[in-house]
């Protein structure tokens, strides 16, 4: 029900009441990738709104970090500390003219990225 509600006042561009119900609404709907997929499509600032699963999902979390790179920042831990998804949104972010968000986000990448390697030189 809650999912429905929120498509209507999305078509109805009442956005602050559909971002206000997509933050109180039900776990099970954060963690529908299908809806979540939607919100995303609709605006990539929903991405917080996701369920932890749905943060630390390699494919979703790309997708909403290509689509805004301040997502990274709610990117699940799980992700944030994989070296191999860091290098995969380093070179998508980096491609192109990169954003002053990008260029802030890519900078939190590497720092991560270089503790990786800080920790197999020890």
């Amino acid at each position: 029900m809650t999912k429905n509600k929120i498509l209507e006042l999305i078509e109805k561009k009442k956005y602050n009441k559909a971002f206000e119900m997509l933050e109180n609404a039900p776990d099970e709907d954060k963690d529908d990738r299908k809806f979540m997929g939607q919100m995303l499509d609709w605006s990539p600032r929903t991405f917080r709104y996701a369920s932890k699963r749905l943060r630390n999902d390699r494919e979703f979390a790309s997708i909403a970090i290509k689509a805004s790179p301040i997502n990274f920042k709610f990117t699940g831990e799980e992700l944030k500390n994989n070296q191999d998804f860091l290098w995969e949104m380093a070179e998508a972010l980096s491609n192109g003219k990169p954003s002053l968000i990008a260029v802030r986000v890519l900078d939190d990448i590497f720092k991560r990225a270089k503790s990786f390697d800080n920790e197999i030189e020890r």
